[in-house]
C-alpha cells in the first residue's frame, strides 16, 4: 500500500504544482485515500475519481445524490462483469 500512496501522493502533486496553487482538501486530501483504494480494489484509476465524488454526493446528500446512487452500483457492476470476463 505504501507504494500506492507514494505514486499517488508525486502525482497529485505534480498536477497542482504545474499551476502553484492548491485546495490541499480538495485537490489531495480527498483524492488520495479514494486511488489508494481504488488501486488496492483494482478499480481502474479513470474510474476512482468518479466513483469517489458520486459517493460523496450521497453522503452529502447533494442535489445529484440520487442519480450518484443510481450510478456507484451501476459502475461497480460493470467492473465485477469485467473482471469476471478475464
Amino acid at each position: 500500500m505504501r507504494r500506492y500512496v507514494v505514486r499517488y501522493t508525486d502525482q497529485l502533486v505534480d498536477e497542482f504544482a504545474k499551476t502553484g496553487r492548491a485546495d490541499l482538501v480538495a485537490d489531495f486530501a480527498q483524492k488520495l485515500p479514494i486511488l489508494v483504494l481504488a488501486r488496492q480494489f483494482g478499480v481502474p484509476e479513470e474510474d476512482a475519481l468518479p466513483i469517489g465524488a458520486a459517493v460523496r454526493d450521497m453522503v452529502r446528500g447533494t442535489e445529484t445524490a440520487l442519480q450518484s446512487n443510481q450510478y456507484v452500483p451501476t459502475v461497480m457492476s460493470d467492473l465485477v462483469k469485467r473482471r469476471k470476463e478475464k
